[in-house]
């Protein structure tokens, strides 16, 4: 498995892999950033410095997870591996709460230490769930969303793809949000939010 990202989420994303006892062997993939900015947990892994080198690794072990945030870093990069044959693994912290009650959960998500996801939730690929944050039940969240640690979306929320929900927000039951919006941190939204907007404050507005 690759590990798509070496930066600080990444860390956090080798908790939840070792956590969960993944025995298979993995490396990290970032042609970006320098090596000395490398996590120093990271020097027992292998590290791919290329998207050439990229593919070459895919065609031994083709899964990968999104090391990332950033709604639309995580779509692009996720695009990227899946162009180049890589397969999205969605990893799921074995201390987290999962429903087995008609939830669903797309490819190539993650979901964090801590975090609920309720009954019939339905989560589109791509999508972070991160630490602590809640998910209840027939909430529906779009694709390469990123939901941030111990935000709260509270029964019948609908969410759109690649949007950003800050940490501590609370979506109110039944609340629909458009696509491309970004909630503020602490915020509480108590109406709809119409596609490509910033919200923020009590009551975000």
């Amino acid at each position: 498995m690759v590990v798509i990202g070496a930066g600080g989420h990444a860390s956090e994303t080798l908790d939840v892999i070792l956590l969960n006892e993944y025995n298979e062997k993995f490396a990290f993939f970032d042609d970006v950033n320098d090596l000395t900015k490398w996590p120093i947990s990271f020097e027992h892994y292998g590290k791919i410095r290329s998207k050439e080198s990229l593919g070459k690794y895919f065609k031994k072990k083709p899964q990968f997870v999104l090391g990332v945030g950033g709604v639309h870093v995580r779509e692009k990069l996720y695009d990227l591996a899946v162009k180049m044959e890589g397969d999205p693994y969605t990893l799921v912290a074995v201390n987290s709460t999962v429903s087995r009650q008609n939830t669903t959960i797309g490819l190539g998500c993650s979901i964090m230490q801590y975090a609920f996801v309720g009954p019939s939730v339905h989560i589109g690929k791509g999508t972070l769930i991160n630490t602590r944050a809640n998910i209840h039940h027939d909430v529906v969240i779009g694709n390469f969303c990123e939901i941030a640690p111990n935000a709260l979306l509270l029964g019948r929320a609908k969410i759109g793809s690649n949007v950003f929900v800050g940490a501590g927000a609370v979506i109110l039951p039944g609340v629909v949000i458009g696509d491309n919006c970004r909630i503020g941190a602490g915020a509480v939204v108590t109406r709809d939010v119409p596609s490509n907007l910033t919200v923020k404050g009590n009551p975000a507005k």
